[in-house]
């Protein structure tokens, strides 16, 4: 069978052609191109055919040719291509959109699609663009649970080859679609917080090994805001995998020589890399025309045709290498030479490949550049910081040096981000960045460690040097005023500053120790300095509030959380209506001790923890109560504490409304309390809150009631029906006829307003009788009964 005869039909003249040019001795005739090839069943393959004409013994010319298979290659290339060609000129929603269509479309995929989450615990997200089959749908939002896409948001890559469907029945769409395969991905911001998700899914199974899942992760980070270096990186390295496949077989550019190592032929990629013409070059050394220098000296190397030519093997060239073209332009390249030898093994000559890769080597600088530095500003990031304060802290410890380090946060960013939006937040970055560069030493190290935080590490500083630096950062800034579309905006800096001595330990108590010092001094009043001290009580505290939050999570984790409760005594009354009792959380400790919520609470306040808190006693107590845990006929009602940060948070009346609807609690046999801090200080959030849960039959009580001493005038629009009185009024009532006056008119206003009245902290017997006479409704108080596990 002739060689030709395996091609495509419409291929076979042009092969048969070039295979009798070749023999004939025809000038001008490729030796070495692609070609697609039908296999006996039918399949196309693409293999890389080299060329070559040899002489027999008798001088009888034969044509040689080899062939490798780079169908893989073929396909992974026009997957890549007709992604990034679909999308490369979109950007926004509409790169979204192209990005899902083109997806599907190259993965063979039916369906595709982008989400975001719209809640803080990330249970419920919304679809961006959706691809359905040959078109564009709408999207629309659904809750995770019980959908594969519950495994990936804020979690880790999902890959369900077959019977996706099967997997999840409580999913619907996925079940009537009769979905098989599901290939996702998470997306994350640069705080490593859940974005939302990216996924392609089909009706058929898919194999083992497809290449969904790494295109997925190419084009996965571009999806999520503020995550442009990441797919930068994850373009680079899947580019540079497929140059690395692709310049292990082929190159671009070709170059024969003799023995002598002279050039013979250039193909027309070769003419316009090296900038001779094949005619010019043909009879040239070929180290007059592929000359070659090192990219970071720019000093010529060794060439590889020489050795190859001397050593008769295969000499690649895995450096850095730059061709300079004739006119001096220079291309980066990435070159191989292989020896062409006779039967007996003697070398007539060499055959040079090369191909330029510019355009690679400006990614990975950039990749480079971005690994180490923050898009926005241009300094340095948190990752470059860390290795450059590892290095001042081992010269510290070995030679004795003392260098010391800055934590900024500046003080007024959320107001001009809030105000004038994120692109006004981003110019002030940028300014505040020159502003601190400019009273810096050469030496020293200015990083942003992310949003409005930076940190500057002073190399071979003393510590009288760096309280001088601090004094004129804060001044400088202080000063400073930015100015945003006719509005002036003073922006201060709150710094903390840790010396780096012998004695610092590690990198992580150093940045731990810095950013507790720039707390510090935020807390006592912002635009101020405040220096590490290990003794520093304020950092004490500091760092025992950052243990308990880390102890908070660990608790969530290991299930560590239980429920107590406090009865409520009546006071008035026959004593038939059913009882009263206040639920409590509590955090069996690693040691299986009780932590008090005084231990932890704080912490979980000051850092926005307490609405997963309150979540969880939520459900816990009303899937306590509904379920019939407690004793069978047990009608006690019970108060549940509320956070006024999930009083004010939409999203929390939502869980609330939902828990309800799951466990089918009994309105009448619950109470929220809610602080009166907290219900005057959102005042229509806390009405809405209420008016909405009042409405299906459930009551509420205003805690800590008379401790603002600016209620009263709130009271009626509150519509509470239980007023707790402030315990520091109860506990001083007997020697102090104020604190007495205090409860009787708070108590006489509620009776008024048709609102019932429960002293806390009750703790004797004289306060209760006190309470009983001035007809306060119910009593609570370690005095009367402590607090006990709830079942």
């Amino acid at each position: 069978m002739a060689p030709w005869e395996i091609a495509a039909p419409e291929l076979r003249p042009m092969l048969r052609e070039r295979v009798q040019a070749r023999l004939r001795g025809d000038a001008g005739v490729p030796n070495r191109f692609e070609v697609s090839i039908l296999t006996k069943d039918g399949r196309e393959r693409w293999f890389d055919v080299t060329s070559a004409t040899i002489a027999l013994g008798n001088g009888e010319p034969v044509a040689l040719q080899t062939a490798v298979d780079v169908t893989d290659r073929k396909l992974g290339e026009e997957r890549l291509r007709a992604i990034v060609e679909g999308t490369s000129s979109t950007t926004g929603t509409d790169f979204l959109r192209s990005l899902v269509r083109h997806l599907a479309g190259a993965l063979g995929m039916e369906h595709a699609f982008v989400s975001e989450v719209i809640n803080e615990e990330a249970s419920r997200v919304r679809l961006l663009a959706l691809w359905e089959i040959d078109d564009y749908k709408p999207g629309f939002e659904y809750d995770l649970k019980g959908t594969p896409c519950e495994r990936v948001v804020g979690r880790e890559i999902c890959f369900l080859p077959a019977g996706a469907w099967k997997l999840f029945p409580e999913d619907r769409w996925l079940v009537e679609t009769r979905i098989e395969s599901y290939i996702a991905v998470p997306l994350f911001d640069r705080a490593n917080r859940p974005l939302g998700h990216m996924a392609v899914l089909s009706t058929s199974p898919v194999g083992e090994e497809v290449p969904a899942l790494s295109i997925l992760k190419i084009f996965a980070a571009r999806a999520a805001a503020e995550i442009e270096r990441k797919l930068t990186e994850e373009a680079l390295a899947q580019e540079k995998e497929l140059a690395q496949v692709t310049l292990a077989s082929i190159g671009d550019g070709v170059v024969r020589t003799d023995a002598a190592g002279v050039v013979d032929y250039l193909n027309p990629v070769a003419e316009r890399l090296t900038g001779w013409s094949a005619e010019e070059a043909c009879g040239q050394p070929v180290t007059r025309i592929f000359q070659v220098v090192d990219e970071g000296t720019g000093k010529p190397l060794p060439n590889a045709v020489e050795r190859c030519l001397a050593e008769g093997r295969v000499i690649e060239h895995s450096g850095y290498s730059m061709l300079v073209r004739r006119d001096g332009r220079e291309f980066a390249i990435r070159d191989s030479v292989a020896p062409i030898q006779d039967r007996q093994g003697r070398t007539t000559g060499s055959v040079l490949v090369f191909k330029d890769v510019t355009q690679i080597r400006g990614m990975e600088r950039e990749m480079i550049y971005l690994a180490r530095h923050d898009p926005l500003t241009g300094l340095i990031n948190r990752r470059e910081l860390e290795k450059r304060l590892q290095h001042s802290l081992d010269t510290a410890a070995e030679d004795g040096r003392e260098h010391a380090f800055f934590y900024l946060d500046l003080d007024e960013f959320k107001v001009v981000n809030d105000t004038c939006g994120h692109l006004a937040g981003d110019e002030l970055l940028k300014q505040v960045t020159l502003l601190l560069r400019s009273l810096l030493r050469k030496t020293d190290t200015l990083a942003r460690l992310g949003g409005d935080e930076f940190g500057v590490l002073l190399e071979d500083a003393s510590l009288t040097d760096a309280r001088e630096l601090g004094e004129r950062l804060l001044t400088a800034v202080r000063q400073y005023r930015f100015g945003w579309q006719e509005r002036i905006f003073e922006v201060g800096v709150s710094i903390g500053l840790v010396p780096i001595t012998a004695d610092s330990g590690d990198m992580a108590r150093v940045l731990s120790a810095a950013d507790a010092a720039c707390y510090v001094a935020k807390e006592s009043g912002r635009s101020r300095m405040h220096e590490y001290q290990p003794d520093d009580s304020a950092l004490a505290e500091r760092y025992g509030e950052m243990q308990w939050i880390y102890r908070i999570h660990k608790a969530f984790a290991e299930h560590r959380f239980c429920l107590y409760r406090q009865s409520i005594h009546p006071l008035q009354g026959d004593g038939t209506e059913p009882p009263l009792c206040e639920i409590f959380i509590r955090m069996v400790d690693e040691d299986g001790r009780i932590a008090s919520p005084a231990a932890f609470i704080p912490a979980a306040e000051r850092y926005h923890l307490i609405a997963s808190i309150d979540r969880w006693v939520v459900h816990a107590a009303f899937v306590t109560l509904a379920c019939g845990t407690l004793s069978h006929g047990d009608t006690t009602r019970f108060a549940i504490n509320l956070s006024g940060q999930s009083v004010g948070d939409d999203a929390f009346l939502d869980y609330v409304l939902a828990e309800i609807e799951a466990t089918g609690i009994a309105p009448e046999r619950i109470f929220f309390e809610i602080t009166e801090t907290a219900a005057v200080g959102n005042l229509a959030k806390a009405t809405h809150f209420i008016r909405v849960l009042k409405e299906l039959g459930f009551r509420f009580v205003l805690d800590d009631f008379g401790s603002g001493l600016s209620s009263f005038a709130y009271l009626k629009n509150l519509q509470v029906d239980f007023l707790k009185i402030d315990g520091t009024f109860v506990r001083d009532m007997m020697g102090s006829s104020v604190q007495r006056a205090l409860v009787e008119s708070i108590h006489q206003i509620g009776k008024v307003m048709g609102i019932r009245t429960i002293a806390e902290s009750v703790e004797d017997r004289p306060t209760l009788d006190i309470l009983r006479q001035i007809g306060v409704n119910y009593a609570q108080g370690y005095g009367l009964s402590l607090p006990e596990p709830l079942i």
